[in-house]
């Protein structure tokens, strides 16, 4: 997992459009983009120069000796001061690593990410993906509600379910977690 820095030579200044590009070739920009409406690749670039915590999720060993880039994520409407600090964020995987059990743990990585370098303490997320819901409960995700009409989706109003996770639930799962895994 890469924190997205414009300065590093790995982000190219083309990087954040192949991105745009590779979602709307697997047809998955709104499900990553929802509710957004985001109608070209300049609305994409513009969103993203702009959020907190893009991080870009990488493959990389033997068959990729370079990182390779499977997924992103960012934080959205951060708000609050340490200690009392809330933000959204979205996030999208690439098709090719559906499958993979690397997902799980890049997005544990990102999870982490966020609420220690940007000490946030409670996750919000809105969806109209179910089975971005089941993969969220893996994370000690809580379902809070459905939403009437929430998404504006292309001028059709369509409904979201509304998850949040805990700061501390989630860092101790993330914990114990590390410690199976053998990691520091």
């Amino acid at each position: 997992m890469l924190p997205y820095d414009p300065a590093c030579p790995f982000f190219t200044e083309d990087f954040i459009g192949r991105l745009y590009f590779r979602l709307k070739e697997e047809d998955t920009l709104d499900l990553v983009c929802c509710g957004m409406n985001i109608e070209h690749m300049n609305q994409f670039v513009a969103h993203l120069q702009r959020v907190r915590g893009l991080v870009i999720c990488c493959l990389q060993g033997p068959q990729y000796p370079v990182p390779h880039p499977v997924g992103f994520g960012w934080l959205n409407e951060v708000g609050g001061v340490d200690g009392a600090r809330t933000g959204s964020f979205s996030f999208g995987f690439f098709k090719e690593i559906r499958g993979n059990r690397a997902h799980v743990d890049l997005s544990r990585f990102m999870l982490a990410y966020w609420f220690q370098e940007f000490k946030i303490n409670r996750l919000f997320a809105t969806t109209k993906n179910p089975l971005a819901l089941n993969y969220a409960k893996r994370f000690g995700f809580e379902y809070l509600c459905k939403i009437p009409e929430f998404f504006n989706m292309h001028g059709k109003l369509e409904a979201a379910h509304f998850i949040t996770l805990e700061r501390q639930k989630f860092l101790s799962y993330y914990e114990a977690w590390k410690n199976r895994q053998g990691c520091p």
